[in-house]
């Protein structure tokens, strides 16, 4: 079977069985909502329907009661009192009569003669009864009077309280039923079905007054989609009733649009199949001829570029390759060569370097670096004189080949001016930034700190180009962050931003035990597998921990930055540099903090 057939074969699969899954999935869920839709809204239609007849029941028992307490059982209705009950237009007939005797004509009056049947309906279920007075469109109350006199009180009405259930135009058929399931009033021209009967509904001990169901009940052998509401007065529902077919007219007429559609889908994927893998095939068959000339060393080659699709930008990727492989081979030279030149760039720029720490009576100088790359932004140097200890370091923007080139610079110029010792700190700054300066104009720019310490006095003059401040760490035992403090100076421009930069003199008294810690950016930016940076409070964190061994402050540093990162690769160069004055031998000193800016 060829590929073509395959690809064909297996779109018609996935196509086909996908629009089934989707057609299935849809049309059930569709059902589903559209038995809840109906049995909501049968639910609703039924809680309004016995809101309406509630309504109407109370205020003809309300509108009648005054009238049927002046009535003498014995005298029977007056005169006057038929004469109010004709003033009420609604009003039929009214009768009180005892249950199983006939009424009386002396407590009867009605508009309409043979109005009261002999045979009064059970009210053993419930205290209250509606019918239809049959042949007309009068409608009879019968209600139990709370007199204990076990009078009955029959009312006939002319009006149409039940207009909304006998003449229903609606989507639903409305029924009133009794106690024991039976229809007391039914639609004149039902909807769906002319005699329903209701006897499998078992809801006379769920509902209270008031209270509503829904239901899905069969019904003269289909299902209806029913809501019951029970009314205020009496044993008395009223239903409001679909049936099931009825509400799923919608459904299989969608499901008939969905299989016609479905059709017209399966045979329009088939002409695109056809259409589509015929081009597909051909370039795959050009692209497999193409490899193989590869695979013998032959690069001079051209896979015709049918179209834009996947394949067709597949075609011109693989011209373009095979191009590139030509180029790639003839620079793979070039950049062998490029990086053996760098190793020797690198080799050469960690000559810039002090050759190792100092380490005398009166100051000690202790180092870290680690490069980002091949070649450096950062620079850290010292110089021993007999009665001082120059000390530096740099930061310069970015790392790689530019920036080793400005430290270099740096290296060069700060050589040239060692010459000249006791110059002033804030001179040799702007001797440094002119000649950085006229080598970049700006585009590369370094910040910069420069230290002098005095060995006869523990004094350290310092100047500041826009690097980190100097963190002063006093010699104390159970050594707080608050203890920390930075030596204030105002910083100057960065080297190199400016061409004619000034820059304060700060001075600042170390004692026995005292440090300085200067670092570079690259330990505070680098971020864990978290993307969380290492950040100046993990830096300090750090320094507390030294507590009074201070021969260990790049060693706890540099271990719990290692830590943090977790061998993530550094994302820009990280130096530090430790200055401190050593203890003197056999003595105590009691270290007071001079006048600093604290870090906390």
């Amino acid at each position: 079977m060829s590929l073509r057939q395959k690809l064909i074969i297996f779109t018609l699969i996935i196509s086909i069985g996908s629009l089934a899954l989707f057609g299935f999935v849809a049309l059930n869920d569709f059902r589903h909502d559209k038995v809840a839709y109906v049995l909501d809204s049968n639910t609703q239609a039924a809680i309004h329907g016995a809101e309406i007849i509630n309504l109407l029941l109370t205020n003809r028992l309300k509108s009648l009661a005054p009238l049927v307490a002046q009535i003498n059982q014995q005298t029977g209705i007056s005169p006057q009192m038929a004469t109010a009950f004709s003033n009420i237009p609604e009003l039929q007939g009214i009768a009180l009569r005892k249950a199983n005797e006939p009424a009386s004509p002396k407590l009867e009056w009605s508009r309409t003669p043979n109005l009261f049947d002999a045979q009064l309906p059970n009210l053993s279920a419930s205290n209250v009864y509606i019918e239809q007075v049959p042949g007309s469109e009068f409608w009879r109350l019968t209600t139990e009077l709370n007199d204990q006199s076990g009078f009955v009180l029959e009312t006939v009405w002319n009006d149409k309280p039940f207009s909304f259930i006998r003449d229903n135009t609606g989507v639903q058929d409305y029924f009133v039923l009794g106690p024991h399931s039976q229809i007391l009033i039914a639609p004149t021209n039902p909807q769906f079905t002319r005699h329903p009967d209701f006897s499998g509904i078992s809801f006379a001990s769920e509902l209270g007054p008031l209270s509503v169901k829904t239901e899905s009940l069969r019904v003269q052998g289909e299902d209806w989609l029913i809501g019951i509401s029970r009314l205020a007065v009496g044993n008395l529902y009223i239903i409001a009733g679909t049936p099931r077919k009825v509400a799923f007219l919608a459904t299989q007429k969608l499901e008939l649009k969905t299989v016609l559609f479905s059709i017209f889908l399966v045979f329009l994927i088939i002409a695109i199949s056809l259409f589509s893998t015929g081009r597909i095939t051909r370039t795959l068959t050009d692209l497999s001829a193409a490899t193989l000339k590869i695979s013998h060393g032959d690069f001079n080659l051209h896979v015709e570029q049918r179209d834009r699709t996947e394949i067709g930008i597949l075609a011109g990727r693989f011209n373009a390759m095979a191009s590139e492989i030509k180029r790639l081979l003839a620079e793979t030279a070039e950049k062998a060569r490029m990086a053996n030149e760098l190793r020797t760039a690198k080799a050469v720029q960690e000559q810039l370097f002090p050759a190792g720490n100092l380490k005398t009576p009166e100051i000690e100088i202790e180092g870290y670096y680690e490069s980002a790359s091949e070649c450096s932004g950062d620079w850290w140097f010292y110089q021993d004189f007999p009665d001082n200890v120059l000390f530096c370091i740099g930061d310069v923007t970015g790392h790689g080949a530019p920036a080793a080139l400005m430290t270099s610079a740096a290296r060069s110029a700060f050589a040239t001016l060692m010459h000249i010792p006791n110059q002033k700190l804030s001179d040799l700054m702007m001797y440094i930034n002119e000649a950085l300066y006229s080598m970049s104009r700006g585009a590369t720019t370094m910040t910069f700190f420069l230290g002098r310490y005095r060995k006869t006095d523990g004094v350290v003059e310092y100047c500041n180009a826009s690097h980190h401040p100097a963190v002063y760490m006093p010699y104390k035992e159970n050594l707080q962050k608050q203890d920390l403090a930075f030596l204030d100076v105002p910083p100057g421009p960065a080297f190199a931003s400016l061409p004619d930069s000034k820059y304060k003199e700060g001075q600042f008294q170390l004692q026995p035990g005292d440090a300085l810690f200067l670092y570079t950016d690259g330990i505070l930016e680098m971020q864990n597998s978290k993307n969380v940076m290492f950040g100046e409070r993990r830096l300090f964190k750090s320094l507390v921990s030294v507590g009074l061994q201070r021969h260990a402050i790049i060693t706890t540093v540099i271990s719990d930055f290692r830590e943090f990162h977790g061998g993530q690769t550094l994302q820009d160069d990280c130096t530090l540099l430790v200055v401190r004055r050593p203890m003197p031998e056999l003595s105590a000193v009691v270290n007071e903090t001079p006048a600093t800016t604290n870090v906390f």
